[in-house]
């Protein structure tokens, strides 16, 4: 069984990375940058297991569109050292994701999981971040 782990690192403008394809290959999805004119596309990548995106009760409803909420990120932070977001990288044993598809036995067989995307979700509506997603990934 593998240990629990966290990282945290910042997508930064600065360092050359956009959002928008950190966003596309987190989620395993296909976006396009309006900054930076171009389409990112992960689709292919699988080992997606499921994304969420977590707003705060004030944040407009248009923003759960994942390509609005990033494109609006960029628009917003102008500086060429501008830091868009932030990037947790948590893994957790493989047996969290030994499920065979169904979201209501995965629910109520990681309770104590769930429970720590929640209280990133308090902490996101605390600081009044505009949003934070969850991708979750399986790799066997």
């Amino acid at each position: 069984m593998a240990l629990f782990h966290l990282h945290v690192t910042q997508v930064k403008r600065s360092a050359g990375q956009s959002v928008v394809t950190s966003a596309a290959y987190r989620a395993g999805e296909k976006l396009y940058s309006e900054y930076y004119g171009e389409v990112s596309d992960y689709t292919h990548k699988g080992g997606v297991v499921c994304t969420d995106i977590l707003l705060p009760p004030q944040a407009p409803a248009e923003y759960q569109d994942r390509t609005t909420l990033w494109n609006a990120v960029e628009k917003v932070e102008r500086s060429k050292t501008a830091q868009l977001a932030y990037s947790f990288d948590i893994a957790l044993q493989n047996e969290f994701f030994k499920w065979k598809g169904k979201r209501e036995n995965f629910e109520r067989a990681h309770e104590g999981e769930l429970r720590t995307f929640h209280m990133a979700r308090r902490k996101l509506d605390k600081y009044r971040s505009a949003a934070g997603k969850i991708p979750a990934h399986a790799w066997e």
